[in-house]
């Protein structure tokens, strides 16, 4: 099947995955085409966007999110884009931490 170049194509890593999570610099809005929709959120300078599909995605499914940023028209115009880059993460149900103190014990490890 032939995909459109701007295309990312994804694959679920775990079950009911809700979202996909993109941030960037750029002052941009995305506008998806597709079974995605998007929520905006922004953090100082950056942007982060949430891109949700229309069911919570299953693990080993994959999904085409194609979508494109425009500018804002009330900030200032974008500076080039020096960097893109991309960060997928799945949660973490348990965790176990070992620490080792050199030297004296602490008197409050964890408050």
């Amino acid at each position: 099947m032939e995909r459109d170049p701007g295309t990312l194509r994804l694959i679920a890593a775990f079950d009911e995955a809700k979202f996909i999570a993109i941030s960037s610099s750029f002052h941009g809005r995305p506008i998806t085409a597709g079974d995605f929709t998007v929520k905006t959120v922004r953090i100082g300078a950056s942007f982060t966007h949430r891109f949700f599909y229309k069911e919570p995605m299953c693990r080993g499914e994959y999904y085409d999110l194609k979508f494109k940023l425009v500018p804002y028209p009330e900030l200032s115009s974008p500076a080039a884009l020096l960097e893109e880059s991309r960060a997928f993460h799945e949660p973490t149900r348990f965790a176990a931490f070992q620490a080792v103190f050199a030297g004296k014990r602490p008197a409050t490890i964890w408050s």
